[in-house]
């Protein structure tokens, strides 16, 4: 027992011995030296790319520090860094870790480059893996990585190209822009690389775009990948103006063989947003395009779970101060656009259109602010070309039911609409108090085509106790059928003991004015 012990206690002292000996030769210069020259050859011959680094600091043995760096790939570079600093655990390799407490990069500048062949210049630095290599079983953890006032450009040299030679009007979309310029980044945030899995947890990113001109203040959530599910939790985006939160996972879905979106038919999806508040002069600033005519902000939440197949819309609301949209439902084949399907149902909704106004202020919408509130339901059944709409709503003007059908097949419209009107005040909707009215109507339209040379249609209504400019309506009934080019209307009015009845005909011809019969 004492030959053990004084065996463990003597082998115990060589081995202190032995590491305090290591880590006093890694001080030395000349140590210091041989790791520069490995780690500028490791880059060059495994990352195609050229490594300089300045003076090398630290015990070498658990922590390093560099106060330059810079990375560069055929002879442009690609990172460059005031000062790196790394902390890390070298005996996690025992069990097959890369383990790193910290990695922080001071004022790093990124530099993305596409050439004109297509080609990204990260692409270039990292070497395809060889068809016959082994997967690598190796986990490297980064507990935690810091970024301090980075910089990141992105040059795309085909989009240059482009722009030159279709020359734009319009302001361009973030994503069509040649450049970018991301500024005053700073980012908080850890990673975990396994064989099958990928986790990053963001507590901390803030940046400036500076053309076009956007602000993030804060960024945070947590992503993993496997190579069946791709899952976010907890994403936050705040800016100056919005805060949004979403959860999203996409699931049973193989990644690496992915080709085609119809093999995502029947994988499980799930979609949660919450918009406090969300600002469309943000999102216009990144869209100009597409939402330049949007304006002010809104409140937006949503649920949506199922899978692209079928997709079920639980609930997703849009609120601003004075209107409340509500929209459920099913969306499918979504990961098939031309064979889309819908049935969406718009319940309780509410909508000031003197509001509309304001958050539409480029579009010529008439003045309808003395209709108060426009309170409605409205149901959306088929494809964006074959579709059936029923719609309910009222406001002081009166009440108005629609129920219809119409499609697209060949090019032609086809339509069949039934409207039901009761108490409408017509002169309130055009702002006119000479048509002041109450109208309780039945109006019917079918037919097919737009072209009133080409067209075939018929419109008709039905009047019963109304007023209309001024004069009480009973029993009243319009008719007009347009065909072959031709015009006919029959109108019988009643009016307490006076009865009006009016027939004609119109004759369209292309070019030529049309004549009455």
């Amino acid at each position: 027992m004492r030959k053990l012990f004084r065996a463990t206690y003597y082998l115990g002292g060589s081995l202190l011995f032995l590491a305090i000996a290591v880590v006093g030769f890694t001080q030395t210069k000349t140590f210091r030296s041989y790791l520069h020259g490995i780690l500028t050859d490791v880059v060059a011959s495994e990352l195609h790319g050229e490594l300089q680094m300045g003076r090398l600091e630290g015990n070498l043995f658990t922590a390093l520090r560099v106060d330059s760096v810079q990375l560069s790939v055929a002879g442009r570079p690609l990172l460059h860094a005031d000062r790196l600093e790394a902390r890390y655990d070298p005996l996690s390799v025992l069990v097959n870790r890369l383990t790193f407490q910290s990695i922080k990069l001071e004022n790093p500048r990124v530099y993305l480059v596409r050439s004109v062949d297509g080609t990204w210049n990260i692409d270039r630095l990292i070497p395809a893996a060889p068809s016959d290599s082994i997967p690598s079983t190796t986990v490297a953890d980064f507990r935690r990585i810091q970024l301090t006032n980075a910089e990141v450009v992105m040059v795309d040299s085909v989009k240059l190209a482009e722009l030159a030679q279709t020359r734009p009007e319009g302001a361009l979309a973030v994503t069509e822009y040649p450049t970018l310029t991301l500024q005053r980044l700073n980012l908080s945030a850890s990673l975990r690389i396994s064989p099958r899995r990928v986790e990053a947890k963001v507590e901390q990113c803030s940046a400036v775009l500076n053309e076009p001109s956007f602000a993030l203040s804060r960024l945070s959530g947590e992503f993993a990948l496997t190579p069946t599910d791709v899952t976010l939790k907890r994403l936050q985006i705040e800016t100056p103006a919005s805060r949004l939160q979403i959860d999203a996972a996409l699931k049973n879905i193989d990644l690496q063989s992915l080709s085609d979106a119809e093999e995502l038919a029947g994988k499980p999806v799930n979609l949660s947003v919450n918009g406090e508040r969300v600002s469309f002069v943000e999102l216009r600033q990144l869209f100009p395009s597409a939402l330049g005519f949007l304006d002010q902000e809104v409140r937006i939440s949503a649920k949506v779970s199922g899978t692209v197949g079928k997709l079920n819309v639980e609930n997703v609301v849009l609120q601003t101060p004075q209107s409340f949209v509500h929209v459920e439902g099913t969306i499918a084949n979504l990961h098939r656009p031309h064979d889309l399907e819908m049935d969406l149902v718009c319940l309780n909704n509410r909508v000031n259109p003197a509001e509309m106004q304001r958050y539409f202020p480029t579009v010529s919408l008439r003045d309808v602010q003395n209709l108060g509130d426009v309170a409605y339901n409205l149901r959306f059944t088929g494809t964006p070309t074959a579709f059936k709409v029923r719609f309910e709503g009222s406001s002081k003007a009166g009440a108005v039911d629609i129920d219809g059908t119409a499609s697209i097949r060949g090019g032609e419209l086809s339509y069949d609409a039934t409207m039901k009107t009761y108490g409408l005040n017509v002169g309130m909707i055009v702002n006119d108090e000479a048509l002041r009215s109450s109208l309780f109507s039945t109006i019917t339209l079918k037919g097919s085509g737009t072209d009133p040379l080409t067209m075939n249609a018929a419109l008709q209504a039905a009047i019963d106790s109304s007023e209309f400019y001024g004069v009480p309506l009973q029993a009243s009934t319009v008719k007009f059928t347009l065909a072959e080019k031709t015009l006919t209307s029959n109108i019988h009015l009643r009016s307490g003991i006076t009865n009006i009845a009016i027939a004609g005909t119109m004759h369209l011809q292309p070019n030529a004015p049309p004549r009455y019969a």
